[in-house]
């Protein structure tokens, strides 16, 4: 179902929590297809977002599932990783 964006309902996000959050309410779904799901994150904090939160939730964890779902073999691996650029 595709949802309408709403720039009311944006609000500061961590990232860092929704990757978390996404790779935990997968694993019941990776472990049943035996896919390995590996969260890189890096060792500063990324920064914070200001994002309508549960869109966000929703598209990552759609990427997730998608991962896990087009998996080739069992015991393949999932990796998920997030990276801050800085231009300057």
């Amino acid at each position: 179902a595709r949802r309408n964006f709403d720039w009311r309902k944006c609000q500061t996000t961590d990232l860092n929590d929704v990757l978390k959050q996404a790779v935990k309410q997968s694993q019941y779904f990776a472990d049943a297809r035996q896919v390995n799901l590996q969260l890189d994150l890096p060792s500063e904090p990324l920064p914070l977002l200001t994002i309508d939160h549960e869109y966000l939730k929703i598209a990552v964890a759609r990427l997730v599932d998608n991962g896990i779902k087009f998996s080739a073999n069992p015991g393949s691996t999932v990796f998920i990783t997030a990276a801050a650029y800085h231009q300057g």
